[in-house]
């Protein structure tokens, strides 16, 4: 078992996607000063584990929740088929050392604060509520004007599928994405390219739950730069 190397803050999540895409977005649509990702000196470590199974594992929970100089972790995992099963095996990982979690996932993302004040964080793609996964919301941020060449996508991609193409069914957000990503200009950018390019817009309302879920985990307020005058 690998246990990242943290300070004060650190976040769970399962693959190169989210820990490239997620201080994109909450830097783009929250104005949040990320600092230096060569030198890592930024505000959150995100520690990408390898997959569900690896965010979850209990052995690896259970050291972070004792290191000396943590004050948040957060988990990001994608809900798939179910929001409720994937809440049940969260809560279950944490309920010992934060016995007062809810029963059901909270709709605005879970933040607790046990006796020991170390405050727990928990995500579930792509919004607590539907089933899906990270590129499940970023599908929310394509913009209006790009609305019908990403329904093209998605009925080139269901075509596709008939073929057959092999990708899993749960994975279709996924196909459906990279293939609209693949008729921008320049084709075939990376999810946080997309961001940072803002091919996908980061300040949709539909963006902002999970921004702000993050900012106050992770207490960032104190890092958002000003907004420019007109």
């Amino acid at each position: 078992m690998t246990v990242p190397r943290c300070d004060r803050n650190l976040l769970l999540v399962e693959g190169n996607d989210e820990r490239f895409t997620i201080p994109e977005l909450v830097e783009k649509a929250a104005l949040v000063a990320w600092g230096d990702r060569e030198r890592k000196q930024h505000p959150v470590e995100i520690f990408t584990c390898g997959g569900d199974k690896e965010v979850l594992k209990r052995k690896r929970i259970n050291a972070l929740l004792k290191t000396p100089n943590l004050e948040a972790l957060g988990i990001v995992v994608d809900a798939n088929g179910s929001v409720t099963n994937r809440w049940q095996q969260v809560r279950d990982r944490l309920l010992a050392r934060f016995p007062t979690l809810p029963e059901a996932m909270p709709a605005a993302g879970l933040i607790e604060t046990n006796d020991a004040g170390l405050r727990i964080g928990a995500w579930i793609m792509p919004d607590n509520q539907r089933e899906g996964m990270l590129e499940t919301l970023l599908c929310d941020l394509i913009r209006a004007d790009q609305i019908p060449v990403f329904e093209h996508a998605k009925q080139a991609t269901a075509l596709a599928k008939t073929i057959p193409a092999p990708f899993a069914d749960a994975h279709l957000p996924k196909a459906q994405i990279h293939s609209w990503l693949a008729w921008q200009d320049p084709p075939g950018r990376q999810l946080h390219e997309a961001i940072a390019h803002q091919v996908l817009d980061p300040s949709s309302p539909l963006a902002a739950p999970f921004v702000e879920w993050f900012i106050r985990l992770f207490e960032l307020d104190d890092l958002r730069r000003p907004v420019a005058a007109p």
